[in-house]
């Protein structure tokens, strides 16, 4: 999620990102439509000068590296192609045979010949955090049970979303009123992430 404060609202308007007279305060936009990101940044350029590095590193990232930033949501989505398979491992109790085919690899935790049943544990999405026992393996998509799961699963489809924030979080009189905020905030705008982690 992107928040963006819009502090001269005239000139705001006259952008249309948030529509005619703002009545769409949150937007999704397709990562890869550069121009419609290149009108959000112009938007947010027309506000009260302030200083918000966050906001220009992101619009720097997703404009002037747009093509590098485009290979992040491949990856993106091909993990969570990854969290889909191990989701539906879990829902039909895969055992661990099968799943050693399904996430083929070598690591010292495993004795192929044991009969001792290791949990899944957490998706693919934490294994780099190395608390998984699967953490070494890649999943196997030529596998025919994988292949009829990746038909199974729902249409993910990713979203920059742009929120509109109208408190007029920028003026100087808000400025100079503002309490703090427990827990910190970036004023002027802020870029969040969102699902496992991302």
């Amino acid at each position: 999620m992107v928040e963006i404060h819009l502090s001269n609202h005239d000139a705001a308007a006259r952008t249309h990102v948030f529509g005619a007279l703002g009545e769409q305060p949150c937007r999704l936009v397709d990562p890869g439509d550069t121009a419609t990101l290149v009108k959000f940044r112009d938007a947010w350029r027309i506000r009260q000068p302030s200083v918000e590095p966050e906001l220009d590193q992101f619009f720097s990232t997703v404009i002037e590296s747009a093509e590098e930033f485009a290979t992040s949501v491949k990856e993106w989505l091909r993990q969570l192609e990854m969290v889909w398979v191990w989701h539906r491992c879990k829902v039909e109790n895969v055992a661990q045979k099968d799943r050693m085919e399904i996430w083929p690899g070598q690591d010292w935790h495993f004795d192929p010949t044991s009969s001792i049943e290791f949990p899944l544990g957490h998706p693919p999405l934490l294994m780099r955090y190395g608390t998984n026992l699967w953490a070494t393996r890649s999943l196997n998509r030529e596998h025919p049970w994988v292949q009829e799961q990746i038909q199974k699963r729902p249409l993910f489809t990713p979203a920059l979303m742009f929120r509109h924030c109208n408190a007029m979080c920028g003026s100087s009189a808000w400025r100079s009123a503002r309490m703090p905020v427990r827990g910190g905030c970036v004023r002027g705008g802020s870029v969040r992430r969102g699902g496992m982690g991302r």
